[in-house]
């Protein structure tokens, strides 16, 4: 870094982040934030959600931390309603993926699951929080997508707070579906397979912008110029190959 470099504005300072998504992208977000640590001579404080959340969680957390990744749809909604003016600057191309894009997959068990989503209508859904666009709002277009029409959902659903929850409530039975990060999906296919190990993926969405990482108003023009460039230079982050630049405009697909 040089002197009267964005990256120099920035040295010394201590910075906040913060994931409301799944817990997979912890370690990504640490790995982040040791890169911005080296990249830019900060001290980055890592406020840990263990992949759970509400959207009054994420709201209230997104008002404190400087560098925040959440649902996108979250994100730009708070964004269009005058209550967070961060700048969203970047998103991540998962491994697998070809493009900062992901997707959700319904599960059932394998045995006494629904064979189809027509046929899991009829039951309960388990929904990891009602804001979510990976866990509810992307089935909602989905159903639409296919003909099931724009107004139909489940016979009943189910509240869990988290991904790894719903995946849990299918599994006891508790649920006969339920719409999931295919991210989760896969991470937990490795990390915690007996888990997932009596459930099948019954349908997928289309392809959906990948959750943002915006920076807090407080950063100038300057700094954030600086943290997006480190963030854009990020290598050896598991489960996602890069993040690529990314702007509000990219979400506002998702609202409505």
């Amino acid at each position: 870094m040089t002197a009267g470099s964005p990256a120099a504005e920035l040295a010394g300072m201590t910075l906040t982040a913060a994931t409301f998504l799944g817990a997979n992208t912890n370690v990504v977000l640490e790995r982040l934030g040791d890169r911005l640590e080296a990249d830019l001579g900060v001290t980055v404080e890592i406020c840990s959600t263990d992949g759970g959340w509400s959207s009054d969680d994420a709201e209230d957390g997104a008002a404190q931390v400087d560098v925040l990744w959440m649902c996108g749809r979250l994100l730009v909604g708070m964004q269009h309603q005058g209550r967070l003016a961060c700048t969203t600057v970047a998103a991540p191309v998962f491994a697998g993926e070809n493009a900062a894009v992901y997707r959700s997959v319904v599960v059932a068990q394998t045995d006494d699951g629904p064979s189809s989503l027509d046929e899991a209508l009829a039951g309960v859904v388990a929904v990891n929080e009602p804001q979510s666009w990976s866990g509810h709002h992307a089935l909602r277009r989905h159903l639409a997508s296919i003909g099931s029409g724009s107004d139909r959902w489940f016979g009943r659903e189910v509240l869990t707070g988290s991904h790894v929850a719903s995946i849990a409530a299918v599994a006891t039975g508790e649920a006969d579906c339920a719409s999931i990060d295919h991210t989760i999906w896969r991470s937990l296919q490795r990390v915690d397979p007996l888990l997932v190990s009596g459930l099948r993926v019954i349908d997928s969405t289309q392809d959906w912008p990948a959750p943002p990482i915006a920076l807090a108003p407080r950063l100038n023009h300057n700094e954030q110029i600086a943290i997006t460039q480190s963030i854009l230079g990020a290598t050896n982050l598991p489960g996602v190959v890069v993040f690529v630049p990314a702007a509000r405009s990219t979400y506002e697909l998702m609202i409505g």
